[in-house]
């Protein structure tokens, strides 16, 4: 079905999609999150692992941030944005 939407590649996940996913507000709420939005946020973002005991231990993930349902990652287009604008700059400045 995914098809029909046009999504024809497959996501790639940088980390381990079975664990516990949560992304944190700037009001210190943390929230679970599915796999797609977790790895589409640009923000604060943990996964629960457990340790040997048993016992929830909380990691800070500082992985690439994709645009939701795509494999392109936010820097890269955020590079090519501020090329693009610098270029245009130099063209107004050129002109004037």
């Amino acid at each position: 079905m995914a098809e029909k939407r046009g999504q024809t590649v497959k996501l790639i996940y940088d980390f381990p999609t079975q664990l516990s996913t949560e992304i944190g507000y700037e009001d210190g709420f943390w929230a679970r999150v599915t796999c797609n939005r977790f790895r589409s946020y640009n923000g604060l973002r943990r996964i629960l692992y457990l340790n040997e005991e048993g016992k929830g231990e909380y990691k800070d993930y500082n992985g690439p941030v994709y645009y939701f349902d795509s494999n392109i990652v936010l820097k890269d287009y955020l590079h090519h944005f501020n090329t693009l604008i610098h270029f245009k700059l130099k063209l107004i400045n050129y002109n004037e």
